[in-house]
């Protein structure tokens, strides 16, 4: 008797995956028609805890069941129930020579992946328009971040993670499509980059020509008023210069943090 065919079951978390995959290869274990030697199984999950309890279920039913042989519930240790990297690492290791790969593969440390980027960043093209204006792009140097060429590259190892997890069906334009339209309708329409900078740069004139001094010794005595008073005047100066606000995106979120009067202060 032929396997049934492949089965999509699109499922959210808690909704019974786990449980419909152990009954569903207990039953193939046990069906002396379909005749499926556990040795043979496949199962990839997330985490070690749902691996380990994936293959107990399975294990227990067998037991359970007085037609199963002994031999059938040890061969069981002999299938491939783990995750999906272990998996991917088991293939690696076993296959090593006929894939020209190491027999001994490991994953990178932090260090290492760093000066691959670096490499890599070294050699390509791809990445000039932001490298050659961090600041256009929000990334300047802090003292909890460090440089503003540290923060992209940890942003992109960041990515080339996601990247991994999502595998090929990342390059899918299906999955693009359904992404910019959930961007869409969480952002709402774009709008003219060039009018939205004309008229920030507009409003900002009008809000320094109104008041040209900083405030910060308006309240002398309050040392978190006149820090903030500095620090937005500062970036109110710098926005009026030319050509700022549009090489320069950190300014932009600077300046949603100016601080607003409240009533009583």
């Amino acid at each position: 008797m032929p396997l049934p065919p492949l089965t999509i079951v699109p499922a959210g978390a808690g909704s019974g995956k786990t449980f419909k995959i152990h009954t569903d290869l207990t039953e193939w274990i046990k069906n002396t028609d379909i005749n499926v030697k556990p040795e043979r199984i496949v199962a990839v999950t997330f985490t070690e805890a749902a691996a380990n309890e994936l293959r107990e279920r399975i294990r227990s039913a067998l037991l359970a069941d007085k037609d199963v042989q002994m031999e059938q519930v040890l061969a069981l240790d002999q299938a491939y129930i783990t995750t999906i990297h272990s998996f991917g690492l088991r293939l690696i290791e076993e296959y090593c020579f006929e894939g020209g790969w190491s027999p001994e593969p490991r994953l990178l440390t932090e260090a290492e992946g760093d000066i691959l980027i670096r490499q890599t960043l070294a050699t390509t093209k791809k990445a000039d328009s932001i490298m050659s204006n961090l600041a256009h792009f929000g990334y300047r140097w802090s003292f909890a971040r460090g440089s503003a060429e540290g923060q992209f590259r940890s942003q992109l190892s960041g990515l080339i993670q996601k990247h991994r997890v999502i595998g090929i069906q990342g390059v899918q334009i299906e999955i693009k499509k359904h992404l910019l339209s959930k961007i869409k309708a969480l952002y709402g329409q774009t709008d003219n980059g060039e009018k939205l900078e004309q008229n920030l740069h507009n409003a900002v004139t009008k809000l320094l020509k109104s008041f040209p001094n900083s405030l910060k010794n308006l309240y002398p005595d309050n040392k978190t008023y006149t820090s903030s008073m500095k620090v937005n005047f500062d970036d109110l100066q710098k926005a009026c210069k030319e050509n700022q606000l549009s090489k320069n995106w950190q300014l932009w979120v600077d300046l949603q943090k100016l601080r607003l009067s409240k009533r009583g202060t």
